[in-house]
């Protein structure tokens, strides 16, 4: 970041006679604003502020634990050259004022929103109703509690006979039962919730049916307009003139011509639709002779068939109330069981005097709102001078309101700074709500609404391509980012990388789309290896005395959707000899030591969990063979009878019988032990006396292995220092996040300078920048799977009907939501697109595997190749003006 601002940057830190929206673009330096914009405050040599506030006063909210320590970061330092510049020119009183501020920083009001709303909800405990000593439950120990709720409430009222309960179990079962709680449960502070519970079958089939005909079949129809087929039926119908006497023909071409391009416009009704369909095809309407060319009327008859398959979709979307109503009495059911699961949960909270994440938020909207607490919102906006967010289009409504609530409802007083950019919104799954964004920024006054797009990453050829591919799917909301640096590598920067494999999309050949998957990995690692063997300079440095520089390892960052496929990747780097490391990842707990360390504590905790015993047995913590197990078996009656017996099985080799009797020695000393020491003690002394750590150093990925253990070592002296969960604790909140694998990253092994590729997901690499940036296998498909329940504010609680393939057809309130969730995530998709590339520094990588250029799968490919020809990267749609 360069010492001079922007004009932009200029004007940001200025404006004070508003609060101040900044639309931030990627790369466009909103840390270093946000920084300065709040040392600005405190400076009193500062033009803007001469008053300077107290540290107290200024509070900063970040998205993420790092960001808050980055910014931290970045303001110590700042400090600390103040006091250094002040102490060179001799400034004593400004020396001492910088030293002052520079030893208090640390008691700066700069954190997540979590951990404001915890200090705020500490201040004023007693308003709320809380001891101040409450604690807070971290992710996973909430996920554990809720678990364990949910089977106790489950348990009691299928013992009480509830009728709730009992439909719910008979109809969906009580494992799918339990996860439709988890999801329904993660709404219990919305005002809705409670608002539905009273509410009837009735109203809910009503809901259903005005969103289905008011929005989702239009929007059904708006994405039917988007389908290729679509196209080529009316570029061929406007380029072929029905043959005299062909009544048939010449009115399929009026009808379709006509109604085909209304679909944009969603004015199309289901009747229309369904009349439509008898005009697309070529049975009894025309025939080869009719079109200029076999060709054309082979692509015709093609295209028709696709469009009647899309058409037919769309003819099954009929609402009918009487068909929708058991999966509304079923939602209903289960809203009214989840109530009674977020009570019994917010008591066992109560017991052990802790809030989970999302009570914090809830609990400090509540201490802040309402008539009473009028004195308490102007005391603290009072006290206020500057309340800076940072990643505000992921925030949520209830996050607004409580900004609201800090600053006053009015916003043209100054107080508020937020900084967002709705093109990087890519976090829904976490309730991210993008357009409030746009709300709140139209609420403050036109002067304090600015932007922020010189960018300072990438070069202009990136930036070039960037904005021409996002400028029209992001409409007038978008901002074209502008180069702050100049073109220094050659051109092009941007390539398109292609594997075509006709096969891939033919699902009669097994693993057919795997192996399309991996020659695309291939030529990835093959370009990488060129790009490395070769004098080609792509990665700007200014050291060098060109400006530019040969790639190295730790430059390229291959960015992935999901890490689901990651291995096919990992071997194709490893073919060619390209070292790499996995960054983060989401598996820590289906790795097999977690399963090892799991399968240890239950046998130690319960000697008649005889499947753990059989797998820790077979682990490398004891290394038998299966064998072995089977005659430990044969001679006691159980596996641990028999390992405990006075006479081992004359069958065992001698080597066996060595492993059985260490084996019995090791768990009968940590079985003496378990209630004497704490987990961490114990886990400890489990893999000291068996070289458990060694055994895991020596297999493949043996640091990664062992990283792994250390974390999960770090999570018992957690629990261990908590003092809520107890061994038997431990191992349930272990099984349960080994059951459901919560989303928790792989120990990190490597430090950011190590001479490795990279390979990460998007969300990961979001807020990061690489030289050379990969984003590969843009044509997979979307993931059409949807939920097992979900719940909306206007539609209620949603479930789907039991199975029944005679029922398949029947709309509930699921089908709407999903297609309007569908189409959310269609945007969220092109955001994620735009973060991938805007990582990229000096040159962008597209690849994908692909079966033709005209068999596109993903909506990214159909994106890329609505602005660019595939085969030869030339733009093929014109651009808005100033655009280049």
């Amino acid at each position: 970041m360069p010492s001079t601002l922007t004009s932009e940057q200029s004007k940001a830190l200025a404006t004070r006679d508003t609060s101040v929206a900044l639309a931030a673009g990627a790369g466009c330096g909103k840390t270093h604003v946000l920084t300065e914009r709040f040392l600005s405050h405190l400076n009193p040599a500062s033009a803007e502020a001469p008053n300077p506030a107290q540290l107290h006063q200024l509070i900063a909210i970040t998205f993420t634990d790092a960001a808050a320590r980055e910014m931290r970061r970045r303001i110590r330092a700042t400090c600390r050259d103040c006091m250094q510049q002040a102490a060179a020119s001799g400034n004593e009183q400004a020396e001492d004022y910088w030293l002052q501020m520079l030893r208090a920083i640390e008691t700066a009001r700069v954190s997540t929103i979590h951990a404001f709303c915890t200090s705020l909800l500490r201040r004023h405990a007693i308003a709320e109703g809380l001891e101040p000593t409450f604690g807070v439950l971290d992710q996973g120990a909430s996920d554990v509690l809720q678990s364990q709720v949910i089977d106790d409430v489950l348990r009691n009222q299928l013992a009480d006979r509830d009728e709730d309960t009992l439909t719910l179990a008979s109809a969906f079962g009580l494992a799918k039962l339990k996860s439709q709680i988890r999801e329904l449960i993660e709404h219990r502070h919305d005002a809705s919730f409670t608002e539905w519970v009273d509410k009837s079958p009735a109203d809910a089939v009503a809901a259903w049916q005005s969103c289905f005909e008011r929005e989702a079949f239009p929007a059904a129809l708006a994405k039917l307009s988007k389908a290729p087929q679509m196209k080529t039926v009316c570029e061929l119908l406007n380029s072929v003139t029905p043959p005299a006497g062909k009544v048939k023909f010449a009115q399929a071409k009026i009808e379709l011509l006509q109604t085909l391009p209304r679909l944009a416009d969603r004015s199309v009704t289901p009747q229309e639709l369904s009349a439509l369909r008898q005009y697309v095809g070529v049975q009894s309407i025309c025939s080869a002779k009719d079109w200029s060319t076999p060709t054309e009327y082979d692509l015709y008859k093609d295209a028709c068939k696709s469009l009647r398959d899309e058409l037919d979709k769309c003819l099954k979307l009929q609402f009918d109330p009487e068909a929708a109503i058991e999966a509304a009495q079923l939602g209903l059911a289960l809203l009214r069981l989840t109530e009674r699961v977020s009570k019994e949960y917010d008591q066992q909270k109560a017991s052990q005097n802790k809030l989970d994440y999302d009570d914090l938020l809830a609990r400090a909207f509540q201490l802040l709102s309402g008539p009473a607490q009028t004195a308490l919102r102007e005391e603290l906006s009072k006290d206020l001078q500057l309340l800076l967010v940072d990643e505000f289009q992921d925030t949520d409504q209830l996050q607004v309101d409580l900004v609201k609530l800090l600053c006053g409802e009015k916003l043209d007083d100054g107080k508020l700074f937020f900084v967002g950019d709705f093109k990087q919104s890519i976090y829904r799954f976490r309730g991210a709500q993008p357009e409030v964004f746009h709300t709140l920024r139209s609420e403050v006054p036109e002067r304090g609404q600015l932007p922020l797009n010189e960018n300072f990453r990438s070069q202009p050829a990136i930036l070039n391509f960037i904005n021409a591919l996002f400028c029209r799917e992001f409409g007038n909301r978008y901002e074209p980012l502008r180069p702050h640096r100049s073109q220094v590598t050659a051109e092009p920067a941007v390539d398109f990388l292609w594997a075509i494999t006709p096969s891939k999309n033919d699902k009669t050949i097994r693993g057919a789309a795997r192996e399309a998957r991996a020659e695309e990995a291939r030529r990835i690692a093959r370009r990488l290896r060129q790009f490395i063997d070769s004098d080609d300079k792509p990665i700007a440095d200014d050291s060098f005395p060109s400006g530019t520089r040969r790639l190295e390892r730790r430059d390229v960052a291959i960015l992935f959707r999901t890490l689901s496929n990651v291995d096919v990747y990992e071997a194709a780097l490893r073919d060619y000899g390209l070292d790499y490391y996995v960054v983060g990842g989401h598996a820590f707990y289906a790795q097999q030591e977690i399963y090892d360390v799991l399968n240890l504590l239950r046998a130690v905790a319960s000697p008649a969990d005889e499947i753990a015993l059989a797998g820790v047995l077979r682990s490398p913590f004891f290394s038998l063979a299966d064998e072995s197990l089977y005659w430990l078996v044969e001679a006691g009656g159980t596996l641990n009878d028999g390992l405990f017996a006075v006479e081992l099985p004359t069958a065992l080799s001698t080597d066996e019988r060595i492993k059985v009797v260490a084996a019995a020695e090791t768990l009968h000393y940590l079985r003496d032990r378990k209630d004497l020491v704490s987990i961490a003690t114990l886990l400890g002394e489990s893999i000291a006396r068996r070289g458990y750590d060694a055994s895991l150093l020596a297999e493949f990925l043996g640091e990664r292995k062992l990283a792994n253990l250390q974390k999960l070592l770090e999570q018992a002296r957690t629990a261990d220092r908590g003092g809520v969960l107890d061994l038997a604790g431990f191992i349930a909140q272990l099984s349960e996040f080994v059951a459901r694998e919560p989303k928790e990253p792989l120990a990190a092994t490597l430090s950011e300078s190590a001479q490795v590729i990279r390979l990460m997901t998007i969300h990961h690499a979001k807020g990061l920048e690489f030289p050379l940036v990969i984003v590969p296998d843009l044509d997979r498909p979307e993931n059409d799977r949807g939920p097992v329940a979900a719940f909306s504010a206007r539609l209620g609680p949603l479930v789907g009907l039991p199975s029944d393939d005679d029922r398949d057809h029947v709309v509930t309130g699921m089908k709407p939501h999903q297609i309007l969730e569908k189409q959310e995530d269609a945007e969220e998709r092109k955001r994620l697109l735009y973060v991938a590339t805007t990582r990229a520094a000096d040159h962008l990588i597209l690849s994908s595997s692909l079966a033709g250029y005209d068999d596109l799968r993903s909506d990214w490919l159909e994106m890329l190749a609505a602005q660019f020809n595939l085969e030869t990267g030339a733009l093929v749609s014109k651009l808005p003006p100033g655009y280049t």
